[in-house]
């Protein structure tokens, strides 16, 4: 462990540091992709709405009054939001 860095400090360093290799991957994505994310959030909210652009059908649903896992914070939001993207698929 670097000094002074706690282990969730390194982990989110290098996972950081791999984004710009797995955003060039995401035109290739050919399946329709929901992002979910809470308002509250320490990861920033720019992240999301930049994978989305670089994904050839992406939704971004955010959460209000909630943090990092809206799924557990706001119990129904991620359903809710995963009916909305296939209310609007072909077939359905």
């Amino acid at each position: 462990m670097l000094a002074g860095h706690s282990v969730y400090e390194q982990l989110l360093a290098a996972a950081l540091g791999e984004l710009p290799r797995l955003e060039a991957a995401l035109a290739d994505v050919a399946v329709p992709v929901l992002l979910v994310r809470g308002t509250g959030s320490p990861v920033p909210g720019t992240i999301a709405r930049s994978a989305a652009r670089r994904l050839p059908d992406a939704v971004v649903e955010e959460v209000a009054d909630a943090g990092h896992f809206p799924w557990l914070e706001r119990p129904g939001s991620a359903g809710q939001a995963l009916d909305r993207l296939l209310a609007r698929l072909p077939g359905r």
